[in-house]
């Protein structure tokens, strides 16, 4: 299973989500990023075959941010305490 190791606060969304998918990481952490809208690019971006780019994210570790809605990522799970 290909996971980010734990990111650093400073590291900014645009980053990891672009890590995410050169290594194709299965579990991604969005923690403590002040996001107060689940990031678009997850559920809208894809590929010219028509499949999601982020279609192997099976985690998403969302701690301590200030979301108030989630979307549903086909089989990802959401963990956000």
């Amino acid at each position: 299973m290909s996971m980010m190791q734990e990111d650093h606060e400073a590291s900014s969304v645009e980053d990891i989500l672009k890590e995410a998918v050169l290594n194709r990481h299965q579990i991604l952490y969005l923690n403590y990023k002040c996001l107060t809208e689940f990031p678009e690019v997850l559920y809208s971006a894809v590929r010219q075959d028509g499949q999601s780019l982020y279609d192997h994210v099976e985690r998403l570790y969302l701690k301590r941010n200030l979301l108030e809605t989630l979307v549903r990522m086909g089989r990802c799970q959401l963990c956000w305490f």
